[in-house]
């Protein structure tokens, strides 16, 4: 989907962001403090999916199935969901059966609720852990990265997501695999 559509479906222009192209470190923080104690809080909705989006892949995953996995995932920073604060919506999710390898190429956009988000990789990593638990991982390749002009590290929180290594490492980390599933389970999962 385009960033119009993106905007579009969040339902308000302030998640549209500008990029600080000016403001890059190399390296990223995935515990913080609170960068936005105020949120807006969006009610949970019953959203009505585009029949695209229930659509089943070859491999039997639809973006329906994938937002419902990691729509009630907990903030780390506020008592409310992801859905609520509008960080993940099915419309910044693309799925499509790649017909060469026949994986499903799954890509999850998240959009933080300020640009400087200092939990956005964190977020991410718990996205990335919830999919990895419930989809059959053999079948699917799993992009998680930031909705474009939503992060002012946006580049950064993505190479950090998409490399296997770091991911994998942090998943080793008892510290931060115990904030993760506080995240999960909070919302009612069990893992």
């Amino acid at each position: 989907s385009n960033n119009n559509d993106d905007n579009e479906a969040m339902g308000s222009s302030n998640y549209k962001r500008d990029v600080d192209t000016n403001n890059k470190t190399n390296s990223l923080t995935l515990l913080g403090a609170e960068d936005n104690p105020n949120p807006e809080i969006f009610s949970s909705f019953s959203y009505k999916y585009k029949e695209s989006q229930m659509r089943m892949s070859k491999n039997g995953n639809s973006i329906k199935d994938v937002y419902e996995l990691i729509a009630n995932i907990t903030d780390p920073e506020h008592p409310l969901t992801l859905q609520q604060l509008r960080v993940v919506h099915p419309n910044l999710i693309d799925l499509h059966t790649d017909e060469r390898s026949n994986l499903d190429r799954l890509t999850v956009k998240v959009r933080p609720t300020v640009p400087h988000c200092s939990v956005a990789s964190l977020i991410g990593l718990c996205i990335y852990l919830t999919l990895s638990r419930y989809l059959n991982m053999d079948r699917v390749k799993l992009s998680v990265r930031m909705a474009q002009g939503s992060h002012n590290q946006e580049e950064d929180v993505n190479a950090q997501l998409a490399d296997k290594e770091r991911v994998s490492a942090a998943l080793e980390n008892n510290a931060l695999l115990e904030r993760l599933e506080k995240m999960m389970n909070l919302c009612g999962r069990r893992s």
